[in-house]
Formats: structure tokens, C-alpha cells, sequence
């Protein structure tokens, strides 16, 4: 991305006692320098078709806006892991999980942290 910054960030709720993780909030913030890349970006959010995807999918809202004046483009995905199916959450993450076909996805806290430290981010557990 020529000129630009992304914000990527996830709140998680979760239940210590039983190491699972309850609710998903990820949110990214997109801001470009140039108009150029700014209407390629928006083009591309709106041909990837995430909104027409994720209505459907119980347990999970999704919302893109885009604001011309600022050169920005803000996602936010909202996961409910008591409402979603596994097979549509393995779906959602392109079968990168082991828990299509059981009755509810049983995401572990730790280990999310562990992968997501893992890959460079920046993680506090409250």
C-alpha cells in the first residue's frame, strides 16, 4: 500500500475459567494518501463481497464504510462463538480451523494469543 496506513485491531471476549474465547470484535481502519489508491481500495472491499457473504451467517454482523473526505476505509467483523456454526466459522477463516462439524467452534484463548503473539502482534489479556 503506496502512502498508506492499516490499523488492524481484535477484541476478544472471553471465559478465563474455561479458556474459550465467547466473542470477536476485529476492526480495520484503512487511510490512503491518494485518491488513486483510494478508489482501488474501495473497489476492492466492494468486489470481495464480505457483506453479501457474512449477512447470512448467524452469529455474525459485518459493516464497510468508506469516507471520500478523509481517504479512508473502515471494517469491523463481529463474531458471536455461541451463535455462529463451526462449518460457517470454517468457512469465514478459509478452512484454516479443525472444527468444522462439531456443534459449536471451541476457539481456546491461549492459544489465540500464543499464534497471534506468534505472528508479531501485540496482545493484553484483562
Amino acid at each position: 500500500m503506496n502512502g498508506g496506513v492499516m490499523e488492524v485491531s481484535s477484541d476478544f471476549e472471553y471465559n478465563k475459567d474455561k479458556d474459550i474465547i465467547l466473542s470477536q470484535k476485529q476492526h480495520t481502519l484503512i487511510t490512503v494518501s491518494d485518491q488513486n489508491t483510494y478508489d482501488q481500495m474501495v473497489q476492492t472491499f466492494q468486489a470481495s463481497q464480505q457483506a453479501n457473504d457474512y449477512k447470512d451467517i448467524k452469529g455474525v454482523s459485518y459493516s464497510f464504510e468508506n469516507n471520500d473526505e478523509n481517504l479512508s476505509i473502515d471494517e469491523t467483523i463481529d463474531i458471536n462463538f455461541n451463535t455462529i456454526s463451526s462449518d460457517d466459522y470454517h468457512v469465514m477463516v478459509n478452512g484454516q480451523t479443525d472444527v468444522k462439524g462439531t456443534s459449536s467452534p471451541i476457539i481456546s484463548a491461549t492459544k489465540t494469543k500464543e499464534n497471534l503473539e506468534s505472528m508479531g502482534f501485540v496482545c493484553d489479556m484483562q
